[in-house]
């Protein structure tokens, strides 16, 4: 293929594609998104497989002071997640305690909704991966840039993806 036909495909590349850290968190919650996922045989995002468990979900907390979401996260736990469930708990009652000082003085307290309460768990992985091992963070984010760029240039496309440097951490 010539330059000029790999950078227009280059361009075609879906904008969802190409959310590497996004991609990569989702990895390790045991959602492959460079594998075909499919629900009631058409094909559907990544993040559709973690969200759908969730989307039907109830709002706010239980009993036992730890969101609905996190309960029907642990109940479909992916079997090929990165993560442990105690890293997920704990990761739960991080966003518990930052809800609980948000609502403090609120009259109307803050009940995510879904989407919302993911953002903050990917949030929350993603800075206890940089604040407890930086290295090993940017480590584990260049092996998947480079899985995730091989996947797309066996498709013919070029993603512009270089590996990440520690200066892009915290960004």
């Amino acid at each position: 293929m010539s330059m000029a036909g790999r950078k227009k495909k280059a361009n075609n590349l879906p904008f969802a594609d190409k959310l590497v850290l996004n991609q990569w968190i989702l990895s390790l919650l045991g959602v492959d998104p460079l594998v075909e996922h499919k629900e009631n045989n058409r094909p559907v995002r990544a993040f559709h497989v973690l969200s759908k468990t969730l989307r039907d979900c109830s709002e706010g907390r239980g009993e036992d002071n730890l969101h609905y979401f996190y309960q029907q996260l642990k109940t479909h736990w992916q079997p090929k997640s990165a993560l442990s469930e105690a890293a997920l708990l704990q990761y739960e009652q991080n966003i518990v305690e930052h809800t609980d000082w948000l609502n403090a003085d609120r009259q109307r307290p803050i009940v995510w909704k879904y989407y919302q309460w993911l953002s903050l768990l990917f949030a929350e992985i993603y800075l206890h991966q940089y604040f407890s091992d930086r290295d090993g963070l940017l480590d584990r984010l260049n092996e998947y840039v480079e899985r995730f760029n091989a996947h797309w240039e066996s498709k013919g496309f070029v993603t512009g993806i270089n590996p990440y440097v520690e200066e892009d951490l915290n960004k």
